[in-house]
């Protein structure tokens, strides 16, 4: 079949020198341009994706640069700040309108400002290990601690920092160090303490039978007799030393103290009349006493003894003169000082200073100040005991000592005590009791100690008492039999061998109901002895003791009962 023929001037026909027609091209370029269109149209929506993303990354920078954990800084060659973000401003406290064109050694510690421009030195130097731990000044002049880090941009010549805020962290180290330190100290007071007391317990007795024999030899002689000084010098060489035991008790713990509800300046101004005869003329003693402070309830004698060994601490360090200040305030422990101090609570103290205005004590020595056995003075002039003892003094009722000290410029010890809510109600007046009250009782006297025990029965029965001895326990039950109705008072030591004192004291309370207890001890707060004090018709009377001391302790148990 032969091809069909197009007629003449037909759509599609091949215009002269075979080109397509112009419709075909117009159209063809239409649809170009469409396609083209919707490329664009695509490409634009790419774009604008494309825009989202890197704006909405942005943002996610700006978060995070701002609002990170971590203050950043741009600073030049002289500190001089470039750029801050928010955690930055916020750290130091600044608005970053006014942190900007300030150099950063601004809001560092004069101290640190050294090693700080140490550091840029090193970034410069493309060390970027380089960091320092720096101490902040924020603009309301609270401290901070910042762990700093950076780099250097060599091509605009400004350092990068990054300051990460450690101060919280810091604090809890040290806190920690504190809590190790104070828990280091109290199991290291704790052994002194058992020590003192084992050292006590035995040297008292012996203390007992030193001090009871001289006291009796003395009294045995005539006034003129030369045998009698020599009796007296033993008896006061034995209380210098009893009264040494005591300071090992105090500052181990280990002591009974007594307590009352007192005014602090009433005891200030008794011992005050004291120190003024104690501390010589070249001393000029001021008595600050105007503060209106709180009672508190402690042992009075003892805090006489604080005072005054403050007060002769003092006088020490002023061998060419000066001037020595006691004086009151009124204190208060807050949480953070009493989780500083074992024992302390918070609350109203008062704050007993003693200050002085000698050669003061060297940043070497404060560390060591309260170390029991360490002195200054030379061999002979002090046992290293006092300052133990005033702070064990202290810790005895709830408080702490604090010093401040500058080398040339004197010394201040401020003891703080707990204040109580209001002073107990003060006792009529007894009645004078004769010197050496006696009687005629009967007393089981029970002391296992070999050189004691003829001691007391010689001052029981110098004072008109019939006496039944025992060397144990297990003696005295065998030796009182059905004689025990007929005793008044049982005299007892408490740490015996196979049966301790408050253990006969049971025993024999069972069979005489109501019978009072006198307990003799050389270790005041001897365990098995701190559940009795409590208990009805019970007593103690620590050793050494004078036969003053137990005419009066057995007549107060024998006519209480």
């Amino acid at each position: 079949m032969s091809p069909r023929k197009q007629a003449p001037g037909a759509t599609g026909a091949a215009t002269p020198g075979g080109h397509p027609p112009a419709d075909d091209h117009a159209e063809r370029l239409l649809h170009e341009l469409q396609v083209h269109q919707i490329e664009l149209i695509q490409q634009n929506e790419e774009l604008r994706a494309a825009r989202a993303e890197i704006e909405e990354g942005l943002a996610r920078y700006t978060d995070l640069y701002e609002f990170a954990p971590v203050a950043y800084f741009t600073v030049d060659a002289d500190g001089l700040v470039l750029t801050a973000n928010l955690t930055a401003s916020q750290l130091l406290g600044v608005p970053r309108i006014r942190l900007r064109g300030r150099r950063l050694q601004k809001y560092i510690a004069h101290t640190d400002i050294p090693a700080f421009d140490g550091l840029l030195a090193e970034l410069r130097l493309g060390n970027t290990a380089a960091s320092r731990e720096l101490k902040l000044r924020t603009e309301d002049g609270h401290g901070r601690i910042g762990h700093c880090v950076g780099s250097f941009d060599a091509t605009t010549g400004t350092c990068r920092l990054a300051v990460l805020d450690v101060t919280a962290q810091r604090h809890a180290e040290e806190s920690l160090r504190v809590a190790e330190r104070r828990l280091g100290e109290s199991q290291r007071l704790e052994a002194l303490g058992r020590l003192a007391g084992g050292v006590a317990h035995n040297f008292n007795n012996s203390l007992m039978a030193i001090n009871g024999t001289a006291e009796l030899l003395e009294e045995s002689l005539a006034q003129d007799d030369p045998r009698r000084s020599d009796a007296q010098i033993i008896r006061e060489a034995g209380d210098h030393a009893a009264a040494l035991v005591r300071q090992l008790l105090v500052f181990g713990r280990r002591q009974t103290l007594g307590t009352a509800a007192i005014s602090a300046d009433e005891v200030m101004r008794t011992i005050g009349e004291l120190l003024h005869r104690t501390l010589g003329g070249h001393i000029n003693l001021v008595l600050d006493l105007g503060a209106d402070v709180g009672p508190i309830t402690v042992d009075p004698v003892q805090l006489e003894h604080v005072v005054l060994n403050l007060a002769l601490n003092a006088r020490d360090a002023m061998p060419t003169g000066g001037t020595l200040t006691i004086s009151l305030a009124a204190a208060q422990a807050t949480p953070i000082t009493a989780a500083e101090h074992l024992g302390v609570y918070p609350g109203p103290f008062v704050r007993l200073s003693v200050t002085d205005t000698g050669t003061g004590i060297p940043s070497d020595v404060l560390p060591h100040l309260f170390e029991p056995f360490f002195t200054t003075k030379e061999v002979g002039q002090g046992t290293g005991l006092g300052l133990s003892t005033v702070e064990g003094f202290a810790a005895s009722y709830g408080g702490w000592v604090e010093v401040v000290s500058a080398v040339g410029r004197g010394s201040t010890f401020s003891v703080f005590l707990p204040v109580v809510s209001a002073p107990s109600a003060e006792e009529p007046p007894a009645a004078a009791a004769p010197r050496e009250p006696g009687g005629s009782e009967t007393i089981l006297y029970v002391e296992d100690d070999d050189a004691v025990r003829p001691i007391g029965v010689r001052m029981l029965q110098s004072l008109g008492y019939t006496v039944i001895v025992a060397e144990n326990p297990a003696a005295a039950r065998k030796t009182i039999g059905t004689a025990l109705a007929s005793v008044q008072l049982l005299v007892t030591d408490v740490v015996m061998p196979g049966m301790n004192g408050p253990r006969l004291a049971a025993l024999l309370s069972a069979r005489r109901p109501g019978l009072p207890v006198l307990y003799l001890s050389g270790f005041a707060t001897d365990d098995v002895l701190l559940g009795q004090l409590h208990k009805p018709h019970t007593s103690l009377l620590a050793k050494p003791f004078t036969r003053t001391e137990l005419a009066r302790a057995v007549r107060k148990a024998i006519d209480l009962a």
